[in-house]
Order: structure tokens, then sequence, then C-alpha cells
């Protein structure tokens, strides 16, 4: 079974070994650096969120929150198949839990073929799920 935990600054540091490879696959396609993800995960910016499977971390999401929507910063880890429909349930508890409206994010065109499937539309430079 896959669950979701949202991490605080002090358990990212304490799993960051394992979680770094995540990190780094996931700003391979973008404009980010490694380093850059995890000083604002370290400093609060982002919100760390880790998939984990029989107690061991299978993959990472970080977001980041305006006053109406949760951004997905970034996004990788293994067993897609099996954390993509948690991810997305978990998503929306989080958005509705932080009182936004919409979850953004930007994709290659694989994701926007996938997420097209769980109601996400394209909104200019990304994509957008409104509650």
């Amino acid at each position: 079974m896959i669950e979701l935990a949202a991490l605080s600054a002090n358990d990212y540091e304490r799993l960051r070994s394992d979680l770094r490879p995540y990190i780094k696959a996931a700003v391979y396609y973008s404009d980010m650096t490694t380093t850059a993800v995890e000083c604002s995960i370290l400093d609060g910016t982002r919100l760390p969120v880790v998939f984990v499977k029989d107690k061991k971390p299978i993959g990472l999401m970080t977001l980041e929150m305006d006053k109406d929507d949760v951004h997905v910063t970034t996004l990788a880890g293994d067993f897609q198949e099996d954390w993509k429909p948690v991810a997305f349930e978990g998503l929306k508890a989080i958005t509705k839990a932080k009182g936004r409206s919409a979850i953004t994010l930007k994709g290659r065109p694989g994701w926007r073929k996938l997420l097209h499937e769980y109601g996400f539309r394209p909104d200019k430079d990304e994509l957008r799920y409104s509650l």
C-alpha cells in the first residue's frame, strides 16, 4: 500500500539521502537545481510530500502555496503506476486542508496527457485542476 506523508524540514533533513535522488530526477527537466529545491524545503518555502511503500520512500513531490492555489513544483519517484492515483487524492486533500481552490503544475507532454484523464486542463503555460 502506498501512503503519503507531508514532511517537516527536520524530517526532510533526516531522510535527505533517501530523497535526494527523486529531487535530482525531478529537476532534470526543469530550470531548478537540486540545491535550490533542498534549500527551499529547509527554509519552509516548499512543502515536501513523500510517497511511502513498505516504510520506504519511493517518491517525492514538493508543493508551494499561494493565496489561491497549490503548485506542484517537483514530482518524481519509482512505481509511478502505484502512486499516481494516491498522489492525486493526496493533492486534493492537501489543497482543501490549506484552503486553496486549485492544483497547478507545469509538465512535459507526457504529464499533460496523463493528467488530462485526472481532470487537469491547460491554463496558459501550466496545467490546472480546480476543486
